[in-house]
């Protein structure tokens, strides 16, 4: 798709470096032979795209959690499943941190929410898969997916986010 035609002055372009720093558009330079209003109009396509796709993933990230939310909670017989399942390190860490976050007050739902994307991709690692997917039927978290628990988390974890 051709990008629309540059509309930064000459005084605007000498500016940039104010507000968007050279290092922030060090790629878009790269991709444009350091071309800075070309670069700035790759950031601001950029930009764009990922206010579109915001929506998207925030509504793939509700889905995930809370489904796999309500398959521990069934499978544990309790929303706080996380105080007493299998996991370690990294998930234990991420849990506490989620805990003391002002105004979650040790919540399960408030708990929950505040568990990264990330936290939930990875809790379809291999290292889970008796303990988590198979034992604890995470896998009816995703009833619909007719694939397999490395397959989701392939795919998931291909997704660029925010941790």
């Amino acid at each position: 798709m051709p990008l629309p035609p540059l509309p930064y002055s000459p005084e605007f372009l000498a500016s940039i470096e104010r507000t968007v720093t050279k290092e922030r558009l060090r790629r878009y330079l790269g991709a444009t032979r350091q071309n800075v209003a070309q670069a700035l109009q790759l950031y601001e396509y950029n930009i764009a795209l990922s206010e579109v796709l915001y929506g998207l993933l925030h509504g793939l990230e509700v889905a995930v959690r809370n489904a796999s939310h309500h398959a521990l909670t069934a499978s544990f017989g309790t929303p706080a499943w996380y105080d007493i399942a299998p996991l370690s390190g990294y998930w234990i860490d991420q849990i506490d941190k989620a805990k003391h976050k002002p105004g979650v007050g040790g919540i399960p739902g408030k708990v929950v929410a505040e568990l990264t994307f990330g936290f939930w991709v990875d809790l379809l690692q291999g290292g889970n898969h008796r303990s988590l997917w198979v034992d604890r039927k995470l896998n009816k978290a995703f009833p619909n997916a007719g694939r397999h628990r490395k397959h989701i988390h392939d795919r998931l974890k291909t997704i660029p986010v925010a941790s």
